[in-house]
């Protein structure tokens, strides 16, 4: 552990351009406003073996403002500490992304245990999309189903030109849902790669990330722009459930989408929730757009490598004894 007292970051709440600048859809009806505090913790420890290393950098990911949240104007989170003290608040208004960066060089011994705490304030609140009162159309978008339509499989490509010919695209996007609901079986515990569509539609199996690949292939086909979305599910307070089991790394996060509709604009979408998957509860908070939540990268003792998870004898494992939870407590929305 290192360091005692938490330190106060002491942040400027300007606004973001491209959040607070977007305007929010009037088929996107919000309610039910709440506050979290979150904490997300990192534990690291240096190999006893191997390489030593030279230098160590932690980035925790902040939620970013969006035009739900407005009960106050904040970049999306507030009330930031960090510990150690030396970790600091980036903002890159580029790409919508607030972060808290660690730099650590020298003490980084073999067997050296290191934890790295960030804690904020987010508010957040329920958002639901009417799907019957958009006005996209699918000439709108000046694509047509045909040889350039990217291919998925044989099967899946039948089924999404047919939903495209008979729906217009946001009820489109919600049948893509529901047939990725009905036909992949949510399992954390898979190990093949979100990317792998091949595996994930062979086995019909995987965690939120593999539903929304398939999800964004079925739009691709379909020529329905779509984004990625990543951020908090805040749903277990101690960050310590099921999930974690599986890997001390996941707990309390999400992977969901975002999709284009023309006279609405980019519109949150869950593509595991099925006939739901446009209603979008408090407890889901989106990130930055870089990464879900947290991202080591260590110095060994020139090369900088990203810290990875491999599969050993059925279990998730890091090279750092890496565990990273995500905590909160619902405190009163005023």
């Amino acid at each position: 552990m290192i360091g005692k007292h938490a330190g106060v970051v002491v942040v400027l709440l300007a606004l973001a351009a491209d959040a607070w600048g977007q305007r929010l859809a009037p088929e996107v009806v919000v309610s039910n406003p709440q506050v979290f505090e979150v904490a997300i913790t990192t534990k690291f420890v240096a190999p006893e073996n191997g390489e030593k290393l030279s230098e160590l950098r932690v980035w925790h990911a902040l939620p970013t403002a969006r035009p739900w949240d407005g009960l106050d104007r904040t970049m999306g989170a507030s009330s930031i500490t960090v510990e150690p003290e030396t970790g600091h608040v980036q903002h890159l208004s580029s790409n919508e992304s607030q972060n808290v960066l660690w730099e650590l060089r020298g003490g980084l011994e073999p067997g050296t245990k290191f934890e790295f705490t960030s804690r904020f304030r987010v508010r957040s609140a329920d958002r639901d999309y009417d799907v019957k009162r958009s006005i996209a159309q699918w000439s709108d978008y000046y694509q047509t189903i045909g040889a350039d339509a990217p291919i998925i499989e044989e099967k899946l490509d039948s089924i999404v030109d047919a939903i495209k010919k008979s729906h217009p695209p946001a009820e489109a996007a919600l049948e893509f849902c529901k047939w990725v609901a009905a036909n992949l079986t949510y399992d954390a515990s898979v190990t093949y790669d979100p990317r792998d569509l091949g595996s994930t539609l062979k086995n019909r199996r995987g965690h939120r990330g593999h539903q929304a690949r398939v999800f964004e292939a079925m739009c691709a086909r379909a020529g329905l722009p779509t984004r990625p979305v990543v951020g908090l599910n805040l749903r277990v307070p101690d960050g310590l459930g099921d999930l974690h089991k599986i890997r001390p790394d996941y707990e309390n996060q999400h992977t969901w989408a975002q999709v284009y509709l023309p006279g609405s604009g980019w519109i949150e979408i869950d593509p595991g929730m099925g006939a739901k998957a446009y209603f979008i509860p408090a407890q889901l908070i989106q990130n930055n757009a870089d990464f879900q939540n947290y991202v080591v990268w260590v110095r060994d003792p020139e090369t900088w490598k990203l810290v990875e998870w491999v599969v050993r004898d059925g279990q998730w494992t890091s090279a750092y004894s890496i565990e990273n939870r995500r905590s909160f407590r619902r405190i009163e929305s005023k």
